[in-house]
């Protein structure tokens, strides 16, 4: 790991200290903020300070779709296909992704948003946006 993103990844720690399990997740969040992915080297370094194996943080990060071990080289578009979501539309709301916006983003299929009242919704770089239609995809997406 590069000195320049050691350090950063150091002062995360410090924040939390004393580093105890229930810290873990937000360790993870602001590294990959930091970091852009959690690499399997930060994945060791967090797995050290932690005193867990690496399979423990690794397991942890992977049940979460928010944290991915590369960079993203595109936006990320999250798609929302639950049931409340996909009983008002959001098949038709993937399909229209992948044919047009597939070029200009990572689109990824996750299963609640947490927006059923509202359904269907999409997650675009931590933005969420509902009640979306088509039209409506298209104007979020063109911003």
């Amino acid at each position: 790991m590069s000195k320049t993103l050691s350090k950063p990844i150091e002062t995360i720690f410090d924040a939390h200290r004393p580093l105890s399990q229930d810290k873990l997740l937000p360790v993870l969040i602001e590294v990959q903020k930091i970091s852009g992915a959690l690499s399997g080297e930060t994945i060791n370094l967090i797995a050290q300070a932690f005193n867990l194996s690496r399979a423990e943080v690794k397991a942890t990060a992977s049940f979460y779709s928010d944290f991915t071990d590369a960079p993203r080289s595109l936006p990320n578009v999250q798609n929302c296909q639950a049931e409340a979501c996909q009983a008002m539309g959001a098949r038709d709301l993937l399909a229209h992704l992948k044919d047009v916006w597939s070029e200009h983003y990572d689109i990824e299929v996750v299963y609640c948003l947490g927006h059923c009242a509202c359904a269907p919704a999409i997650r675009l770089n931590g933005c969420d946006h509902a009640r979306l239609t088509v039209d409506r995809l298209n104007s979020v997406l063109k911003v």
